[in-house]
């Protein structure tokens, strides 16, 4: 139990002299990373000291174990009430209870869930698909690449930003997605889809919002439709 606690203690001692430089350029995710290990080994930690205390085992009046076992109890009731609250407040009472994020979206977003369900039924392997480039930490953005696993040219590029350290990668392919999406070149548009090894060109909700209907437009003349349904369409690089 010490040295879970010793461990603990050096964990959120160390992070304020000593942390990891990352794109953001202080120390929260130092932090918070480390405070995670500091809090599973606390709270094993915690548990094995209140057994202890209110054991009776060692040399602890009765007056010390029930002052322990009230204070136990009150930051026990205490920290109860969060989780109790967060989930009240989160579950939605119309909804059927699954761990599938995927079936969770799919009410409001049934026509890239029909698009994910095509791609995981009728696709082998992991070919490269194209899908637009939107903010990072966002549901609706890269939803097809996450929801089947399958690699796109850029994800979100901020988040690669920050755990790459640079942009230097990323920043050339979120020009050539934009390019993509938004030229009226055909022979542009699939030049960079060859250079990028992409077989799948997603355009759905996000697509149609980011660019004109004018660029879309020129994947029905230049790819086959592979899969379309509502506001989604797939098309196929030969």
């Amino acid at each position: 139990m010490l040295l879970l606690s010793a461990v603990g203690l050096l964990l959120t001692v160390g992070v304020e002299f000593f942390y990891v430089i990352d794109f953001f350029g202080n120390r929260m995710n130092t932090v918070f990373k480390f405070y995670y290990q500091a809090w599973a080994l606390w709270s094993v930690a915690a548990a094995f000291g209140t057994y202890y205390l209110l054991s009776g085992t060692r040399r602890a009046s009765t007056l010390t174990r029930s002052v322990c076992a009230v204070v136990v109890v009150v930051l026990v009731g205490l920290g109860s009430f969060y989780p109790i609250m967060a989930i009240q407040a989160q579950i939605n009472p119309d909804a059927s209870p699954t761990l599938d994020a995927v079936e969770a979206t799919a009410p409001f977003a049934a026509d890239e869930y029909a698009a994910a369900n095509w791609f995981n039924q009728n696709v082998t392997g992991t070919p490269v698909i194209l899908e637009a480039v939107g903010n990072s930490f966002r549901s609706e953005t890269s939803r097809i690449s996450a929801w089947t696993g399958l690699p796109s040219v850029l994800g979100w590029s901020w988040h690669e930003s920050q755990w790459r350290g640079n942009d230097e990668l990323q920043r050339p392919r979120e020009a050539d997605i934009k390019a993509i999406y938004s030229t009226t070149d055909t022979a542009q548009a699939l030049a960079l889809l060859k250079q990028y090894d992409v077989s799948y060109v997603f355009v759905g909700p996000n697509e149609r919002r980011f660019y004109r209907p004018t660029s879309l437009q020129k994947f029905d003349g230049m790819l086959p439709l592979a899969f379309q349904q509502g506001a989604v369409a797939i098309y196929r690089v030969p």
